[in-house]
């Protein structure tokens, strides 16, 4: 197949969460199966190993045509491309110690309508927009757009007739929700605002869960948790769409693996976990903790932010460290944690 796949983030270029871990591992992982596959990220710096490929592409939004550039590098048989634009060039992806950015909607619906200019870019060795087997993969509220314009741009003007689309659900509670006025500036017809409005604000995740022709999400569980309670208000779209959503289980590349990991200062395994004891403390030693092997060392790796759950281990830690517990933290976030 010929993979189109859509994203804020990709490792190793780009990471705010466990999506750009995903878009890192997943494309090449699809590439050894025998699938083409192209990503296409923002440029969010001056990417050394990307060559500018001197093709442009745009859209008009919010009153006015902007202009991108197109960026290409190949690795592990994938073709990276990445969206050069000003609205990008930030210290951070999706904000900063501030908050959101206010554009963000902005940012990522002109990522979403250029993503559909890359399958004409002549770099590649076929015409992907000819390709009777492309796909387009959108990832999270960021690129649900790209579902949407294919109903309601592409498909219209007789383009990608055929071509499906797939929507990656990482995580639900990131609608990319703004006030409802901002539709104006998406340049649709008027009839798809009800497409994108969810309890009286616009909802790009709401508009792809209920346009693209798949739901994909990172387990069996968490598909059925957000189809049934944990939905963030989607749960009825995604219940009736039930046959279309798929849970498949987020995969750990093998470098991960401590029997091999030459990141550690030892490696175990499950049958000999000998090496595992240096590793504590050589963790306890680096963080300036009391070196014993008798006290628990509890870590939490993730955003800081109430979702992963910072409430109860704010409330956790102080009982932990009392009986005796050492306590990693390693995340960015919410500034008061």
């Amino acid at each position: 197949m010929q993979i189109v796949h859509v994203s804020s983030e990709i490792l190793p270029w780009s990471k705010a969460g466990g999506l750009g871990d995903v878009s890192g591992a997943l494309p090449p992982a699809l590439a050894a199966r025998g699938h083409h596959v192209v990503t296409v990220a923002p440029r969010y710096a001056e990417y050394e190993d990307a060559w500018d490929t001197g093709h442009t592409g745009g859209a008009w939004l919010f009153g006015s045509h902007h202009r991108v550039r197109f960026f290409h590098t190949r690795k592990a048989g994938v073709d990276h491309v990445f969206v050069d634009h000003p609205s990008f060039h930030r210290d951070g992806i999706y904000g900063d110690s501030n908050g959101a950015y206010g554009d963000n909607l902005f940012r990522f619906a002109l990522l979403s309508r250029v993503a559909l200019q890359v399958p004409d870019l002549p770099i590649f060795e076929q015409d992907l927009s000819r390709a009777e087997d492309l796909v387009f993969h959108a990832n999270d509220w960021h690129a649900a757009l790209v579902p949407v314009l294919l109903d309601a741009v592409s498909r219209p003007a007789g383009r990608f007739l055929g071509v499906p689309s797939v929507l990656a659900l990482h995580n639900v509670a990131h609608h990319g929700a703004t006030t409802l006025d901002a539709f104006d500036g998406l340049d649709l017809a008027a009839r798809w605002k009800g497409t994108l409005t969810q309890y009286g604000a616009l909802s790009p995740l709401k508009g792809g869960v209920s346009t693209a022709d798949q739901l994909i999400t990172v387990s069996p569980t968490y598909a059925r948790e957000i189809a049934e309670h944990r939905g963030h208000g989607l749960e009825p779209i995604l219940s009736a769409r039930n046959q279309d959503l798929h849970g498949i289980v987020n995969g750990v590349g093998p470098e991960w693996d401590p029997a091999t990991d030459p990141r550690l200062p030892a490696t175990y395994s499950a049958a000999d976990l000998t090496g595992k004891a240096r590793c504590k403390r050589a963790l306890q030693e680096r963080f300036g903790l009391e070196v014993n092997p008798e006290r628990p060392v509890f870590a939490f790796i993730g955003r800081l932010v109430h979702q992963k759950g910072l409430d109860l281990l704010e409330q956790l830690v102080p009982w932990l460290v009392a009986r005796g517990g050492q306590v990693v933290l390693l995340g960015s976030g919410e500034s008061r944690w």
